[in-house]
């Protein structure tokens, strides 16, 4: 009865035949157990026993309509259902054992990527078109998924850890049993996160959140690119992390990486790098990597930081904020009640399996969202246009100053502020 009542969750047809002296259409659907969304010519009912259903629901677990639509929707018509099918190993001889680590992460089909999405002479490109061919990664750490001391990776093994989002396990945890102590002292007196990097509540926890990287423009997780954290955001974890998801890309892309504490992190980013085990470890061309802090969360730093890793002065930042890692943040911690009672391999194979879901609803989301932009486009290039036409006696002497220095970061800085406010 409840498979019944999901599958007739359907649209009433306008063609079907109303008979006088039956009484009015709403009643005739009534009577036949059809509860239609308006009165005068309802095109869409519900079955009242779908209704129970949704009634029971929103009282136990506060589902909400759209929720419990939208579920049903794709109970009826959810195509790829499969991951292996959704990433190309559908018809692989030994399936998903078949590829290699993070094989099974859906992939954003806009970043950059030698092969499939870019022109072979991209090297020759002007110098005002290199920024097409930038990779653009956000770094974060979430402490509400949090894990208890359940079980063990012994007894409770994950079917697919580090075939998709999560990290490989066994290597990640004897990595962090090699390091003891690692110093992670703050200079940026506007920043508190580091002053909580190792003590945040760990007591009955054997995880106290995930960090992860995603693509900053499309918000789509990384493969390799989550990996748990068991005390604080530290950067032993965070680098591990971030070069997990580096040996995904092609090392001579040129890279944007935003992060919160990045004035921190990046530091003693190369030095960190080669002291990692060699499955992941990466070697980066500094050069071709530029570090920014996300727009919002560069209000808490120092006017240094506001200068030097602004996304608003980077050449070739657009309009990419860098917020866009907090977004899955908020879809996923719902399930932190659930996971935190989880075997370690039940956990990870269930946060797997909702950054899968994620990812292919940006994915079949791209049209119209691609479609946004460029309307948005459109309207803030009228308006660039309208400040330069009032600005016009000013506006080649700032495009001066601005690829002066662009070209030589020795010259004076526009951006810098000469007189701080109170």
């Amino acid at each position: 009865m409840v498979e019944w009542a999901w599958r007739t969750l359907t649209r009433y047809g306008a063609r079907h035949g109303v008979a006088a002296a039956a009484g009015s259409l709403d009643t005739q659907l009534l009577r036949g157990g059809w509860f239609p969304a308006s009165e005068e010519r309802p095109q869409t009912c519900m079955t009242l026993v779908a209704l129970e259903h949704f009634h029971m629901e929103t009282l136990q677990a506060k589902t909400t309509m759209y929720g419990f639509y939208k579920t049903r929707e794709k109970l009826t018509s959810n195509d790829g259902t499969k991951p292996c099918n959704r990433v190309g190993l559908g018809h692989h001889p030994q399936g998903a054992c078949g590829g290699k680590l993070g094989d099974c992460a859906i992939c954003c089909p806009c970043c950059p990527c030698p092969g499939i999405n870019l022109p072979e002479d991209r090297e020759r490109a002007s110098k005002e078109d290199r920024f097409l061919y930038i990779l653009f990664l956000a770094i974060d750490a979430c402490f509400r998924l949090k894990h208890g001391l359940m079980s063990s990776d012994l007894k409770d093994p994950g079917l697919s850890t580090g075939l998709s989002y999560m990290t490989e396990n066994m290597p990640y945890c004897e990595y962090l049993r090699t390091v003891t102590n690692q110093n992670e002292m703050s200079t940026c007196s506007g920043l508190a996160a580091l002053d909580y990097a190792s003590t945040k509540f760990s007591r009955g926890c054997s995880t106290t959140g995930v960090g992860m990287v995603v693509c900053a423009r499309h918000k789509f997780i990384q493969p390799n690119g989550v990996g748990d954290l068991q005390k604080g955001e530290r950067y032993t974890n965070m680098d591990y992390i971030f070069a997990s998801v580096l040996r995904h890309h092609d090392p001579l892309l040129p890279k944007m990486i935003s992060y919160d504490i990045v004035c921190q992190w990046w530091k003693l980013l190369m030095e960190q790098l080669r002291e990692l085990p060699p499955l992941v470890q990466y070697f980066l061309i500094l050069p071709m990597i530029v570090f920014v802090i996300p727009k919002l969360h560069i209000h808490a730093h120092t006017l240094t930081c506001n200068v030097l890793y602004s996304l608003n002065l980077v050449p070739g930042s657009g309009q990419t904020d860098g917020e866009g890692i907090e977004r899955p943040w908020a879809n996923i911690g719902r399930i932190a009640s659930s996971t935190w009672i989880m075997g370690p391999g039940a956990r990870h194979d269930t946060v797997d399996d909702h950054w899968g879901h994620w990812n292919w609803q940006k994915l079949i989301s791209l049209d119209p969202r691609v479609l946004g932009v460029k309307r948005q486009e459109i309207v803030l290039t009228e308006a660039l246009e309208s400040f330069s036409e009032q600005q016009k006696d000013r506006v080649d002497e700032w495009k001066k100053m601005v690829h002066d220095y662009e070209e030589d970061a020795t010259k004076k800085n526009p951006y810098e502020a000469v007189v701080s406010g109170t």
